[in-house]
């Protein structure tokens, strides 16, 4: 049987490579990849120095080092003790990173990692792209504008996830599909179990676009192959390597009962997720940044099952188009579009060939563009970006005080800067990690300001006060803008607590003056406090924003 996508097998389509100077059919994909990889490292590396990353770039990171050498991928970050990250998200195709992570041991690393997948996807779909148009500069124009689209952007610009793997893998199990090649397209497809488990459902929606194309069997085959391997990832590799002995996630679609035993509950927030408006946003923009071309193909339908699978989630982030969730969508949608165009180029009748080309290529670039513009890629035009402030300031000065092989704790917004040189546990209530034990660390560094709600807000003070009395840590320096850094040390706790006391607590913020403030002595004061009581046996002392610490020196 012969199936055509496209109107005509790809056999049939002669490429002559013309489009504009400088650009060849062959290096033309290459050399808007490369750019792109190029941006979007800058990107990066940018936002790292500039202290916005966080915590998935850290968790990552331990994960390769411990792949670099030759170790399972156990994460500090998610456990004072061993915690396999492949029994939290099954994600072995991480592990390639770790010969160059031997090499450069810096999350700087990922980074760029991450950069180049994004820009080898880029450099398939341009090639896909110029096949389908026979026009280099078109096919050129919709790998940058794929390189751009929003999606993409979330994902380049959110630390680095295993998503990144991804890119490349889909983009040319699609490309296979669009030269009809589909066997071929099933067999790229299988990788993505290696990604992440939930890859599964994308192999899902290939094995269904398989089956609209009258390819039964090898439909059956793909969703079985996506089934099984679903069911033994979460199933039997995940318990088998989690602390816990589940998957964790199940809570996560559904109720906590998990999604088999609660289809109301799955109901429910698909309704949550569409009437809110956060799910047809994310169909609409994507749909949009390809002019609608996505819908006429069979290939739309490999991003059906995975957007089913985030709009019945309990977590509303997934819904939306914020972050990395929608990198693959963003693969789908721009192949599938090229396949649309193929096959309904009639509707730009009229124009020659070669110009209907290049108007569809300078179109789907416009649009990137232009929605960009209401997503992150903005921001990598924006000044701020790029500029080290008072605050990032403080944070490196207040890191460059812990000494290197030192261990520490630290909230979610500064572990990522701690990860490549100590060993890094993530601070958390009670000082308790995610398992529920104790976190043994020497130093707590902490950014007291209100960045969200993880771990609380304006934390620090919350921590600052309850470990100094409590668990035996005193403040040895604090910024202006929200920094406090402090340091076991029993001895100076002792003291620190002989000489001061407990610190007072006010009944409202209003008539709150100061915690404690020894007479001519202002080297431990807050201003303006409120206390708080957690069972058992630690008293907590929170200040809102507009207090400050400063420094304690034993």
């Amino acid at each position: 049987m012969t199936v055509v996508v496209g109107g005509q097998p790809a056999s049939a389509v002669r490429v002559r490579g013309r489009g504009l100077p400088g650009l060849s059919r062959t290096g033309g994909p290459w050399l808007v990849g490369g750019a792109v990889a190029a941006l979007w490292a800058w990107a990066g590396l940018m936002r790292e120095w500039t202290m916005r990353t966080g915590i998935d770039l850290g968790l990552y990171a331990q994960a390769v080092e411990h792949y670099s050498r030759g170790q399972w991928p156990w994460s500090p970050l998610k456990a004072q003790g061993d915690f396999n990250l492949l029994g939290d998200h099954f994600t072995p195709i991480v592990a390639v990173l770790g010969p160059v992570y031997r090499v450069w041991p810096h999350v700087e690393t990922l980074i760029v990692a991450q950069a180049v997948l994004i820009g080898l996807a880029v450099t398939v779909v341009g090639r896909t792209a110029i096949r389908v148009f026979d026009h280099a500069g078109a096919g050129c124009a919709v790998a940058a504008a794929f390189g751009l689209s929003w999606g993409v952007t979330g994902a380049a610009l959110f630390d680095f996830h295993e998503v990144a793997f991804a890119l490349p893998l889909l983009a040319a199990c699609l490309d296979r599909a669009l030269a009809v090649r589909w066997r071929a397209a099933v067999l790229w497809s299988l990788p993505l179990l290696l990604v992440k488990e939930d890859s599964a459902f994308l192999i899902a929606g290939l094995a269904i676009a398989c089956w609209t194309v009258g390819l039964r069997r090898l439909a059956i085959a793909a969703m079985a192959a996506a089934v099984a391997g679903f069911a033994l990832v979460v199933g039997v590799v995940i318990p088998a390597l989690s602390y816990s002995g589940t998957y964790t996630y199940w809570a996560v679609t559904g109720d906590a009962r998990g999604p088999v035993s609660s289809p109301i509950g799955m109901l429910g927030n698909l309704w949550t997720a569409l009437t809110s408006g956060s799910a047809p946003v994310t169909v609409l923009l994507a749909m949009a940044c390809t002019g609608f071309l996505a819908l006429r193909s069979p290939l739309a339908w490999v991003a059906v099952p995975s957007l089913l699978v985030r709009f019945t989630s309990a977590r509303p982030e997934y819904w939306g188009p914020e972050s990395h969730y929608n990198a693959t969508l963003m693969v789908v949608v721009f192949v599938a579009a090229l396949d649309g165009w193929r096959r309904h180029g009639s509707m730009l009748s009229g124009m020659p060939g070669r110009i209907s080309a290049r108007t569809a290529g300078a179109t789907a670039l416009v649009l990137a563009l232009v929605i960009g513009w209401w997503t992150p890629l903005r921001t990598i035009i924006e000044p701020d970006a790029y500029r080290c402030g008072d605050r990032c300031s403080a944070a490196h000065e207040i890191l460059a005080r812990i000494p290197d092989g030192a261990t520490v704790m630290a909230d979610t917004f500064l572990v990522d800067q701690l990860v490549s040189r100590t060993r890094v546990h993530l601070v958390a209530e009670n000082l308790l990690d995610s398992t529920g034990h104790p976190i043994e660390a020497e130093w707590i560094a902490l950014d007291t300001s209100n960045r969200g709600t993880f771990p609380h807000e304006s934390a620090g003070y919350w921590w600052g006060a309850n470990a100094a009395q409590s668990s035996g840590y005193v403040p040895v320096w604090a910024s202006t803008t929200g920094f406090i850094l402090l340091r076991r040390n029993p001895a100076a706790a002792k003291a620190f607590l002989h000489m001061y006391g407990t610190v007072a607590c006010a009944a409202s913020t209003a008539e709150a003056e100061l915690c404690t403030t020894p007479p001519g002595d202002d080297t431990y004061r807050t201003r303006t406090a409120w206390c708080g009581t957690v069972e058992p046996p630690h008293t907590v002392h929170r200040c809102p924003p507009g207090a400050y610490l400063k420094p304690y020196r034993p």
